[in-house]
């Protein structure tokens, strides 16, 4: 059965959806089977993996609308070991029918039994940038969650936000198993002095809970977003990349999973068994 992973940050511009993009895809490329979930009603995971508006045949908003299966949402991406469900919202009426039918808050929890647990390795879920109902529904379903801290935007108001809800959903034991995966700090410049303190607040404030892993300030990284691609097939040297696929083994080690070698990796365009 599949481990269900939620990136998550209440505030915007930590690069939340990148990193969702690229763990999936690290994932991937290591051959773990992997779906990546875009519960953003912005839907930038879409434009992050390279799929044109025509080449989307449903998304999440229809399968919370009841008018199609989650199976039916799912799509091929670049990689052969990573699908991908897209949100699918294209008018600001069903963004707000979309957040309306997440108040059922275990909706997506629900909706991840059965074949599609057991067709995946990892279920990746992409949250929008706020604690409302999809983001509630994301830590419901939720085994384990990757919050992603950009330095430059560090806030201890929203972290500690996000860790009350955490703890609230575990204490009345709505998903009393959510764990917290690690802090990711993304966009380090370490030529920057607040990068530096803001690596040390954290450590100092989090502990362990800080990966060791930090993902570097790298223009590879906003080239493959713009390309609509990752940055792993984008261009799998860069510095970028290393550090995706440096973060993907460090996740697999803590969540207590052998890690393949980074070596082991399919990018090609062959079909997973």
């Amino acid at each position: 059965m599949s481990t269900v992973v939620a990136v998550v940050n209440p505030k915007g511009g930590v690069g939340k959806t990148t990193t969702a993009i690229n763990l999936a895809a690290s994932l991937a490329a290591i051959q773990r089977p992997t779906l990546l979930i875009d519960m953003d009603p912005d839907g930038a995971c879409e434009v992050g993996l390279g799929f044109s508006r025509s080449a989307i045949h449903g998304g999440l908003f229809d399968v919370f609308s009841g008018r199609a299966t989650l199976s039916a949402t799912i799509h091929q991406t670049s990689l052969p070991y990573l699908h991908f469900t897209p949100s699918n919202i294209r008018t600001s009426e069903e963004e707000m029918q979309f957040a309306e039918a997440a108040t059922d808050r275990r909706l997506m929890r629900d909706l991840l039994t059965g074949n599609i647990r057991d067709a995946y390795d990892f279920i990746i879920l992409d949250c929008p940038p706020t604690l409302a109902n999809l983001t509630v529904n994301a830590l419901v379903a939720a085994d384990t969650t990757l919050i992603p801290v950009n330095p430059g935007q560090f806030t201890v108001k929203a972290i500690i936000r996000l860790v009350k809800l955490i703890r609230i959903i575990r204490d009345k034991k709505i998903n009393e198993n959510l764990t917290v995966a690690g802090f990711l700090i993304t966009m380090f410049d370490a030529r920057t002095r607040i990068s530096a303190q803001i690596e040390r607040d954290m450590r100092a404030m989090f502990k362990h809970l800080v990966l060791q892993t930090m993902i570097p300030m790298n223009a590879r990284v906003n080239e493959a977003n713009y390309r609509g691609e990752p940055v792993i097939t984008y261009d799998s040297q860069c510095a970028g990349a290393q550090a995706y696929l440096n973060l993907t083994l460090e996740v697999l080690y803590r969540l207590g999973f052998t890690p393949r070698r980074r070596g082991s990796v399919a990018l090609g365009a062959e079909t997973p068994t």
